[in-house]
């Protein structure tokens, strides 16, 4: 099974899925993170209903090709990338 992320309207394969408390983060195979849940969002000053690219969040020039995701507790998301 193929799975893939819609945004502007170009698929992307889905290459990694990380889960904590309240989140979700999904890295593609262009390397583009997108985050939902409201406790990661909350934290990046950011909200939606709908998944959203936090790839700008990340250091220019930056090129993340894991993602890993825990819950210290249900205030503290971690995300390593």
């Amino acid at each position: 099974m193929e799975l893939k992320l819609w945004g502007d309207n170009n698929p992307e394969n889905i290459t990694g899925l990380a889960v904590g408390y309240g989140f979700t983060v999904i890295l593609t195979e262009k390397n583009k993170l997108w985050a939902m849940g409201n406790n990661l969002l909350a934290a990046l000053d950011m909200s939606s209903e709908k998944p959203i690219e936090i790839t700008h969040k990340l250091p220019q020039d930056t090129i993340c090709k894991r993602i890993w995701a825990n819950n210290v507790n249900s205030e503290q998301a971690v995300i390593f990338a």
